[in-house]
This record gives structure tokens, C-alpha cells and sequence, in this order.
């Protein structure tokens, strides 16, 4: 079975590009940021990156992920962080929806993880069961077309607002690199809040960047798609010349092959006539006469 494998810890310590990893440190930093409280629970927690960073802050973490070989890295990236840190940070392997808590929480992260789910809203359901009143729910999932063979949803502002409830409302979005985030509050006192203009501006602006990456790889591959057609055009026009050069070396052999086979048959003629010429004069009174005359001198001459 195919395995979602997250590297977050490895692109975040740029071991998978310094680009790749500034975006990944942005959103990161983000979702430490606005992480308050005391005690935090990390849903998907991973390679534990996120549960770790908070943990040397002080704060009472608790990361859970189904994946095995996730909490397992994570448990080794503990092993080697000091005492502390270690002493602040509860790894659990399991699933967060079946899971019994023995305890709330001030705040709970959810890193990319709603958008591998086909019902993300009992995840939601469970997060506000589990935050203190005033609490904070983070999200972040992709922002917008991304697809991956596990991702099930597609994000957008409006789907962001779809998981407010009476019991929890959105209070800021943040938009990062490809990714959006949002943060929501536990408050049953408060209404939802909704779109400002503020949010607009923001929403709009992340959408153009998001069409400029676009248009910019659909440049780019179209210029690739000019330099390749060039240098087929290019490679076809060499391999044509080198044939026409091939034919012409090809009718010069010819040439000299019929210039040599003509002063072949040129030679064939003047030796035939030669030896009519010879065998005429051998057989009159004055060739008979020469032949014995020359017979005669070898015979004298021995």
C-alpha cells in the first residue's frame, strides 16, 4: 500500500532545498505562533517537528499520528533533545477520532492533514470536544488545486468558513505560500465572524499569486517546449544535410568509378587493336621474314 510520507522536519532544516525549506519554516513559524495556552495537542503530528519546537518552549504537548513509522521518527528527533523537552512531550501512536484524551486542551493544531480526509468534519467535531472554552483550533491544508494521490479535498476561503459552528468561530486567515491557514476559537458566546474586507483583499491577493505560479510554469514549459521544438528542427536539419552530404559523396564515387570504367574500356580498345595490328603484320611475307630473322639471332647469339 502506497504511504502518505511526510518529510515537514527534513524541508524544514533545508535538507530538501533552502526555497522549499524557507516556505516550510514560514508556515511552521506561524502555527507556533499562534499556538497559545499552556497545554497543546498536535493532531498528525508527523515527523513530531511542530510538538517538539513547542515543547522546548515549556508547553505541555501531546502529538499523535496513525502512522507508525511517523511516531516513530519522532521518538528518535525526542530521544535527542534534552531532558526537558523530553519531559513536556507525550507521543502517541493512534487514531485521533477513536482515541480517549484524559484530558483538554488550550489548543489544537491540525497541519495538513484535513485535506486527506473525506470527512473532515468529525475531526472538527472531536477538536472542539477536546479545547477549553476560549481555545484555539489551528488548521493549515493546501490552498487550492494541489494534487497529490492522497489529497480528497480542495481548499478555499469558503471552505474554511464551513467549519464554524455555534461553539467555534474563524478569527484570522493567513495565507502562506501555497498553503492557508486558520485559526478558529472556542467562544460559545460569540457569533461567527464573517468575510470582511480585510479577508477579501487578502483572499484576492493569495489568488493571484496562486494564478502568477501558474502562469509562470505554463511559461516556462512553454518555453521549453520552443527550445525543444528548435532543437528538433535544428537536429532535423543536421541529420538532412549529413544526408545530402552522404548522397553526393556518394554520386562522386559513382563518378570516378564511371570515369575509370570508361578509360578501362578505352585501354580494352587500343589493346585489341594493338594485337590485330600485331597478328596482321606476324602473318605477312615481311612479318614471317622478321621472325625467322630473329630466331636465327637468338640461336647465334647462344
Amino acid at each position: 500500500m502506497k504511504k502518505n510520507t511526510d518529510r515537514v522536519s527534513e524541508a524544514y532544516y533545508d535538507e530538501l532545498g533552502s526555497e522549499f525549506g524557507k516556505k516550510v519554516r514560514d508556515r511552521i513559524h506561524w502555527i507556533l505562533a499562534s499556538s497559545k495556552g499552556e497545554t497543546i495537542l498536535d493532531v498528525g503530528c508527523s515527523q513530531g517537528l511542530v510538538s517538539i519546537l513547542l515543547a522546548r518552549e515549556g508547553k505541555k504537548v501531546v502529538g499523535i499520528d496513525m502512522l507508525e513509522d511517523a511516531i516513530e521518527y519522532a521518538k528518535e528527533q525526542l530521544e535527542q533533545e534534552e531532558e526537558p523537552t523530553r519531559r513536556h512531550l507525550e507521543l502517541i501512536h493512534d487514531n485521533f477520532v477513536s482515541h480517549s484524551f484524559s484530558t483538554t486542551f488550550d489548543c489544537i493544531v491540525m497541519g495538513e492533514i484535513l485535506e486527506h480526509l473525506s470527512d473532515p468534519d468529525r475531526f472538527i467535531t472531536k477538536a472542539i470536544s477536546l479545547l477549553n472554552p476560549g481555545g484555539k483550533l489551528i488548521i493549515t491544508v493546501p490552498f487550492g488545486i494541489n494534487d497529490y494521490f492522497d489529497h480528497k479535498h480542495t481548499y478555499y476561503m469558503k471552505d474554511l468558513f464551513a467549519f464554524q459552528t455555534n461553539e467555534l468561530h474563524l478569527s484570522e486567515v493567513k495565507f502562506l505560500n501555497g498553503w492557508v491557514g486558520a485559526l478558529y476559537q472556542k467562544d460559545a458566546t460569540s457569533t461567527n465572524k464573517p468575510i470582511d474586507e480585510t479577508m477579501l483583499t487578502e483572499l484576492e491577493a493569495a489568488l493571484v499569486q496562486h494564478e502568477r505560479k501558474y502562469v509562470k510554469q505554463l511559461l516556462e514549459l512553454k518555453e521549453e517546449r520552443d527550445e525543444l521544438k528548435d532543437s528538433a528542427e535544428d537536429k532535423y536539419l543536421q541529420e538532412k544535410m549529413e544526408k545530402v552530404r552522404a548522397q553526393q559523396e556518394l554520386y562522386l564515387q559513382y563518378q570516378a568509378e564511371e570515369e575509370l570504367l570508361k578509360k578501362i574500356d578505352q585501354l580494352e580498345e587500343q589493346y585489341k587493336s594493338l594485337r590485330m595490328k600485331y597478328n596482321n603484320l606476324k602473318s605477312s611475307k615481311l612479318g614471317k621474314l622478321t621472325t625467322k630473322y630473329w630466331k636465327w639471332r637468338r640461336k647465334r647469339s647462344n
